[in-house]
């Protein structure tokens, strides 16, 4: 963290403590206290929880922008295509672990943070748009099926995001595996959710990530 700017510092400490306690167990006090500066200081760069929150919120947002917009760009060659879709995968799934206090807080935090339920409702109208376009282009190349019906494939986008969204939140209440196993489980469960869409030469393109064959 030596290069890091004193708000970069923020807002790294505060994603550990908030990963670890949960948002009502920190306050700016605590953050300060764990960065060994003093809370005046802290309160220059964000004077309250709620906009450290937000800000950590803005830099999930960005990560993820950016991981749709490597999905989009078209590639001639199957193989690159087929690369950038799992490393994303994996990439998604880390972010999430990273991030984790947000997923598992959710609701709470919406409704702490009001900006953020305006945000997200803004940015999932946008990976709607994005995913139907990623789900395109990989039916135009024959990795998807062109015989299942747009709308089969809309319904698809909702549930890669409800996978997406709240995985951890299944996890923590329902499966309980400890972390790698939990995401190699829901990882497994994504990649089984998009089974019966791969046309076969997409099932042979995508075999090191389906653990069945038809």
């Amino acid at each position: 963290m030596m290069n890091l700017s004193t708000k970069e510092r923020i807002l790294h400490t505060a994603v550990k403590l908030y990963n670890a306690e949960g948002i009502e167990g920190v306050t700016v006090r605590h953050i300060a206290g764990e960065m060994g500066i003093s809370h005046g200081n802290l309160q220059y760069h964000y004077r309250t929880t709620n906009d450290i929150i937000l800000a950590i919120y803005q830099q999930l947002e960005d990560h993820f922008s950016r991981l749709i917009t490597d999905m989009q760009v078209e590639r001639p060659l199957e193989p690159s295509l087929i690369h950038v879709f799992k490393s994303s995968v994996d990439e998604a799934f880390d972010l999430m672990y990273k991030y984790r206090f947000i997923f598992l807080d959710f609701v709470a935090i919406v409704r702490r943070v009001p900006a953020i339920k305006s945000r997200y409702i803004r940015i999932t109208q946008q990976r709607v748009q994005q995913f139907e376009q990623i789900f395109h282009m990989l039916i135009q190349k024959r990795i998807f099926r062109r015989d299942i019906p747009a709308a089969v494939y809309r319904a698809l986008t909702t549930q890669v995001f409800i996978v997406a969204d709240f995985w951890l939140s299944s996890n923590a209440v329902n499966v309980g595996l400890p972390m790698k196993a939990a995401m190699d489980f829901y990882k497994d469960t994504f990649w089984k959710m998009l089974y019966p869409y791969f046309t076969s030469k997409g099932l042979r393109l995508f075999s090191n990530e389906l653990s069945y064959q038809p």
